[in-house]
């Protein structure tokens, strides 16, 4: 956090009772940031798994077997529970999923549509408890496990993740990259808290002088003849870096002007979406002035006082 500073990044920290699951949705989706450091534990979590039948729409029958991840991101001013349900196909009609390419050319692709709509669907499934689902993916938050289910990220804007939780790579990478992270860096298994801290330090010593990838690679020296040797990915561009900010006032002022283009995009697909939809983008508008309002109420004043100018 200090190097940050020191580099005249505006710093938020999410700990302890604030790294809820709610918290961290928002924050990821909403907060124009520029790098986001998780430090948390994180991997594969407990779920259900599953096997029903489903008819198509030409009425034939299908089996199709699947695990189920379910978590929650309570919110203080709601009364209801947003609820994230992750199902990750394993069999349909008796072949692998994720191996079975020449049968499922024997299916018009229809039937996997009316399979994905009809597991979402299920009344009173039969459910099994299961640990550690294979390809399930979470970040440990002060409530609850977050499973970074969204497609839009830092406002927009495309930023650096560094995930330094457990097996951080694949699933997860794949939501922050897909949803526009310019570079993200990843551990393929459970790493131990004193190598992760380690080379956090040695990675942020050289960020500001160097490539994400040279100051990775520069770091990955720490984990020489442990069980994490060579554990870090790094996703991006090889000549990514991330840039020294002019000072701290002039980063919380850009990050105000984000925020307020954010709020700006917001209102006008309010008004051109479907009421289905309104509600979660009125949630959304509402954080966002939360936002203006309380952390950066100062620099919201000053930029009103200049167009008013």
């Amino acid at each position: 956090m200090l190097t940050l500073i020191q580099n005249n990044y505006n710093v938020r920290e999410l700990i302890g009772p604030s790294a809820t699951a709610h918290n961290l949705d928002f924050n990821i989706k909403e907060f124009p940031f520029s790098i986001l450091h998780l430090c948390s534990h994180g991997g594969e979590i407990d779920g259900f798994e599953l096997n029903e039948t489903f008819k198509d729409r030409d009425g034939q029958i299908h089996t199709v077997k699947f695990d189920e991840v379910v978590t929650f991101a309570p919110s203080p001013k709601k009364e209801l529970i947003p609820v994230m349900t992750k199902r990750i196909i394993r069999e349909f009609d008796g072949f692998d999923w994720k191996t079975g390419k020449k049968e499922k050319e024997n299916y018009p692709h229809y039937v996997f549509a009316d399979m994905f709509s009809a597991i979402s669907k299920f009344e009173k499934p039969n459910r099994k408890p299961i640990k550690n689902i294979l390809d399930s993916c979470s970040i440990k938050c002060s409530d609850f496990n977050y499973q970074a289910m969204f497609n839009i990220l830092a406002g927009i804007l495309s930023p650096i993740i560094f995930n330094n939780t457990c097996w951080s790579w694949y699933e997860i990478a794949m939501a922050f990259i897909s949803s526009g992270s310019r570079g993200y860096i990843g551990t393929l298994w459970n790493i131990s808290n004193n190598t992760a801290t380690k080379f956090a330090e040695s990675f942020y010593d050289s960020l500001f002088s160097d490539t994400i990838l040279n100051s990775l690679h520069q770091s990955l020296d720490i984990t020489k003849g442990t069980k994490d040797e060579n554990i870090y990915l790094y996703w991006g561009l090889h000549f990514t870096t991330l840039p020294k900010g002019n000072s701290i006032t002039e980063s919380r002022l850009r990050i105000t002007i984000e925020l307020l283009k954010s709020l700006d995009r917001w209102k006008e697909k309010l008004h051109k979406s479907d009421d289905s939809i309104k509600k979660n983008i009125q949630e959304i508008i509402e954080w966002n002035a939360s936002q203006l309002a309380g952390d950066f109420i100062k620099e919201t004043k000053s930029l009103i006082i200049r167009i008013e100018k």
